[in-house]
C-alpha cells in the first residue's frame, strides 16, 4: 500500500471546519428589553445537575470516583448508567467505565471544548443523575485492507496572547474586545518579534502563516498599510490592507525556513508613503506538515481526510489503553475501536482506519494522557429564578462579602425595603450556565425585573471592585471582584454599569437605580457602610450642614461652566433654601488654584450636604490646574460625609487596576471623604452633562424620601427625555456608593 504525506496546501481550505469552539459565540442571547430575553440559563436543570466541573483547555477528560466523592456525591449515587453531563444548552455524550455502582477504579470520560471570552478561559460542565443519558457512540477503527496509510498531518501553532489593551483605538467599535497581541509600527517595534513552536516540521513541504490584524489608521493613500513578514529573518512577503477594519491575510512559503523546534516571526509595517504606518495584531498562526506523532501528555489532535484511509500515530511512551475519538462534533464524540498497537524502539505506534464521507477531526490519547479537570464541586442553588421572589433592593456581591453585605441588607430591611442578596457565583450558575460573564448580571436583573413578583426591584448595589483586565493579562493582581461591562463611547472603550439595568424596552434608559461600591474586601465594604449609616442617621434629623453646599466651576473663556452651575444646580438649590458657596474660577478670588483647594477643603471640614463640580476633569483630578486631586482626598479627615457630584470627564474611570479614580477615592476614604459620588467613566459632553445635573440636583430638592439612586434615575431621565435618548452618558454616569442611600428623609 502507498504511504502518503499530506502537504499543507491541501488543508488550508478545510482546517476551519474542525475548529468548532465556543470562542466568538455569544454565551447569552441579545438582551433588548423584552421579558422573553431574560430566562434561567442553567445547564442540566432537567435532572437538577449540581456537580460543577471546570476545565480550561480542549481535550478528553477523566473524572474519577474519588474526585466525585470528594465533591460530596454519595457513593450509592455513583451508578454509571444514571450519569448525565451537560454544557450550556445541550447534553454531552460521555463514556463510563461501568454501568453499575462505581468502585475505586471507575471513572467518567468526556470531551471538553474550549471556551474563551473577555472574562474567562474556563468552560463549565454539569453532572447530574437520571436515566436516558447520552453515551459516546462507537465505530470500528480497524485498519482497512489495501488502503493508503497517512503518516503526517497539518499542525497549527497559534500565537495570540492578550498582551496589550487599547481602549482608545476604535472606541465605538463593539466587534472586538480591544485586547491585542502586538502593536506594529514603523516607529515602535518593541513587540513585533515572537517565537512559535514548529517541532518536527516537514521541511520539504509548504507552510502558511495567517495573520489577523487591524490597521492603525486610515491613510490618504491606497492601500494604507503593508505588514511585511520575516520567518527566522527571511522576508517571505507582505500583506496590504486598508483602513482600520479587521483584516485576515495569509502567505505561503517554504517550510524549510521553519526552525526544527521553534520559529521566530517578525512583523514590520512598511507601507511606502505612510510614515506612521501601524497595525494591531490580534492573532498569528503557522500551519505546517509534521509526522503523526504524539505531543506532550501522550496525546495528539489532528485532522483526517475524507474517504477510506489508515492512520499511523507514533511516539507514545506507554501502552496502558488508548482512546481514539472522532471529535468533529464536540458534544457527541465517537470512540473508535479495534485499533492496533505495535511496539517500536522505546515507543509505541497506534494504527487505525476510518472510512468517512467528510473529513473528520480526531484526538488520540493514552490513558495516562487523559486530562484532569481543574475542579469538581457540588453547588447549592439559591433559586434566583424562583418567580415567587420579590425585592425592592438587591445586593450583588461575591460570597466572600456576605458578612458585610448582610449588614447593609439588614439596614435596608429595617427601613422597610424588601431585600435580597445575589452572590455572583449563583448568578453565573443560574444565568450563564456557570460560566463567568458580566452579561449574567444583566440576565439576572432583567429576569428579576420581568419575572419576579411586583413591585419590581428599585435599587441594585454592585459590591466589589471591577477591572478591564479580568483575566490578569497584564500580570497585575486581579481586582475583578465583580465584573465590569465595557462598552463603546466616543473617546474610550470603558466601564458602563448602567447597561446592567437597561432591561425594559429597547431604549437606553435605566430601569433600576444602580450603584457600585468598588472594594476588594469586607473591611473596606464595612468602612463604606459605616459612612452610609452615619449619614442617614444624621440627615433624618436635618442637621445644619444638611442645607450647606459647595459649587465648584472651572474657568473658561465663555464662562460655560459657571453658567451651567448657575442654571442647572444653583437654580434648584436656591429655591429649596440651600446656603451655597460658589467656587467659580472665573470669579475672584478663585482664579488662584490654592484658594480653590483651600475652600473645597474648608467645605469638607465644616460640613456639607453636597459638592458639585462643572469643568475639565481627569481620572484623578479636577481642572487643568489640578485644584482638587486624589492626594487632597487622601488627606481628608472630615466627619460629615457629603454627596459629591462631578459633571465632568473621566472622574469615574474605576476599572483601571493600576489607578484609583477620584470618585473611588472619595467613597473609599475610611472615616472621611464622601458617602456617595456621581461621576462619568467617559469624556462627557458638556451639554449632556448639564441635562444630567439638572435632573440629578433637582431630584435632591424634592419632597422626601429621596434616595441617591432616585437622583440618578432623574438625571438619566432628564437626559433621555429632554436631551438625547441615545447618548453614551446614559450608560456611563455612575453612582459610586449605595443607590439606596437615603439623602432626604420625609
Amino acid at each position: 500500500m502507498t504511504v502518503l504525506k499530506r502537504k499543507i496546501y491541501m488543508w488550508c481550505s478545510i482546517l476551519c471546519l474542525f475548529t468548532f469552539s465556543l470562542y466568538g459565540e455569544d454565551l447569552l442571547p441579545p438582551m433588548n428589553g423584552y421579558a422573553s430575553d431574560f430566562a434561567q440559563r442553567r445547564a442540566g436543570s432537567i435532572v437538577n445537575a449540581d456537580i460543577k466541573i471546570t476545565v480550561s483547555e480542549e481535550g478528553l477528560y477523566k473524572v474519577s470516583q474519588s474526585e466525585l466523592l470528594a465533591a460530596g456525591v454519595s457513593s450509592d449515587a455513583l451508578v454509571g448508567s444514571e450519569m448525565r453531563l451537560f454544557n450550556r444548552t445541550w447534553e454531552v455524550a460521555i463514556s463510563v467505565s461501568t454501568d453499575g455502582l462505581f468502585g475505586a477504579d471507575d471513572f467518567i470520560i468526556f470531551f471538553a471544548d474550549t471556551y474563551e471570552s473577555s472574562f474567562t478561559e474556563s468552560n463549565v460542565y454539569w453532572l447530574g443523575f437520571g436515566a436516558g443519558g447520552l453515551r459516546m457512540a462507537e465505530r470500528s477503527g480497524a485498519p482497512i485492507a489495501l488502503k493508503d496509510v497517512i503518516l503526517s498531518y497539518v499542525h497549527r501553532s497559534t500565537h495570540n496572547p492578550e498582551l496589550m489593551y487599547f481602549n482608545n483605538f476604535l472606541p465605538n467599535d463593539s466587534s472586538f474586545d480591544h485586547w491585542f497581541t502586538a502593536f506594529i509600527s514603523k516607529t515602535y517595534n518593541e513587540n513585533n518579534s515572537f517565537s512559535i513552536w514548529t517541532g518536527e516540521r516537514d521541511s520539504s513541504g509548504t507552510a502558511v502563516i495567517k495573520l489577523s490584524l487591524h490597521g492603525g489608521d486610515s491613510y490618504v493613500g491606497t492601500p494604507d498599510h503593508e505588514t511585511t513578514v520575516l520567518i527566522n529573518g527571511n522576508n517571505i512577503g507582505g500583506l496590504t490592507f486598508d483602513g482600520t477594519t479587521a483584516y485576515d491575510g495569509q502567505l505561503s512559503f517554504s517550510a524549510s525556513l521553519l526552525g526544527a523546534e521553534s520559529t521566530t516571526v517578525t512583523l514590520n509595517q512598511t507601507q511606502v508613503g505612510n510614515a506612521n504606518d501601524r497595525a494591531y495584531l490580534a492573532s498569528c498562526s503557522l500551519e505546517f506538515s509534521r509526522p503523526l506523532a504524539s505531543l506532550t501528555n501522550e496525546t495528539l489532535f489532528f485532522e483526517g481526510e475524507a474517504g477510506a484511509y489508515n492512520y499511523e500515530v507514533t511516539s507514545f511512551v506507554t501502552n496502558n489503553q488508548f482512546y481514539i475519538v472522532d471529535i468533529s462534533d464536540v458534544s457527541a464524540p465517537v470512540l473508535l475501536t479495534d485499533y492496533i498497537v505495535n511496539s517500536s524502539t522505546g515507543s509505541y505506534e497506534v494504527s487505525f482506519g476510518d472510512d468517512v464521507i467528510e473529513a473528520r477531526r480526531y484526538e488520540i490519547v493514552e490513558l495516562a494522557g487523559l486530562h484532569s479537570v481543574d475542579s469538581v464541586e457540588r453547588e447549592v442553588f439559591r433559586d434566583l429564578s424562583d418567580a415567587t421572589r420579590q425585592a425592592g433592593y438587591i445586593i450583588i456581591c461575591p460570597y466572600e462579602f456576605r458578612a458585610s453585605a448582610y449588614r447593609l441588607l439588614k439596614h435596608r430591611h429595617l427601613e422597610g425595603l424588601e431585600v435580597a442578596v445575589a452572590p455572583l457565583r449563583d448568578i453565573y450558575n443560574e444565568f450563564s450556565y456557570g460560566i463567568a460573564d458580566a452579561g449574567a448580571i444583566k440576565q439576572f436583573l432583567g429576569y428579576a425585573y420581568h419575572h419576579w413578583q411586583t413591585p419590581e426591584p428599585q435599587y441594585v448595589l454592585l459590591a466589589g471592585e471591577g477591572s478591564y483586565d479580568p483575566k490578569g493579562n497584564l500580570g497585575t493582581p486581579s481586582q475583578n471582584i465583580l465584573p465590569v461591562h465595557l462598552g463603546p463611547s466616543s473617546w474610550r472603550w470603558t466601564a458602563m454599569d448602567n447597561w446592567f439595568t437597561q432591561v425594559n424596552g429597547q431604549d437606553e434608559l435605566i430601569d433600576i437605580a444602580i450603584g457600585r461600591i468598588p472594594v476588594t474586601n469586607n473591611i473596606a465594604l464595612n468602612a463604606v457602610t459605616d459612612k452610609i449609616e452615619a449619614f442617614e442617621q444624621a440627615i433624618t434629623n436635618v442637621p445644619a450642614w444638611g442645607k450647606n453646599v459647595t459649587l465648584v466651576a472651572d474657568d473658561d473663556a465663555s464662562s460655560v461652566f459657571n453658567i451651567a452651575s448657575e442654571n442647572k444646580v444653583a437654580s434648584h438649590l436656591g429655591v429649596a433654601g440651600f446656603s451655597m458657596t460658589k467656587v467659580y474660577m472665573d470669579n475672584p478670588p478663585y482664579g488662584d488654584p490654592a484658594v480653590v483647594r483651600s475652600t473645597i477643603l474648608g467645605g469638607f471640614n465644616s460640613g456639607r450636604f453636597l459638592f458639585t463640580f462643572f469643568g475639565h476633569g481627569a481620572v484623578d483630578f479636577w481642572t487643568s490646574e489640578e485644584v482638587w486631586r486624589n492626594s487632597d482626598v487622601s488627606g481628608l479627615n472630615n466627619s460629615v460625609y457629603p454627596i459629591v457630584a462631578m459633571f465632568t470627564c473621566q472622574t469615574g474611570v474605576f476599572q483601571d487596576p493600576d489607578q484609583e479614580c477620584i470618585a473611588e477615592m472619595h467613597l473609599k476614604k475610611v472615616g472621611a471623604g464622601a458617602v456617595g459620588c456621581l461621576a462619568p467613566s467617559i469624556l462627557s459632553d458638556q451639554l449632556y452633562s448639564e441635562y444630567v445635573a439638572d435632573g440629578f440636583v433637582g431630584s435632591l430638592t424634592n419632597a422626601g424620601p429621596v434616595r441617591l439612586g432616585d437622583a440618578l434615575m432623574a438625571g438619566m431621565f432628564k437626559l433621555w427625555s429632554d436631551g438625547n435618548p441615545y447618548r453614551e452618558e446614559l450608560r456611563a454616569y455612575h453612582i459610586f456608593g449605595d443607590p439606596a442611600t437615603l439623602v432626604k428623609a420625609e
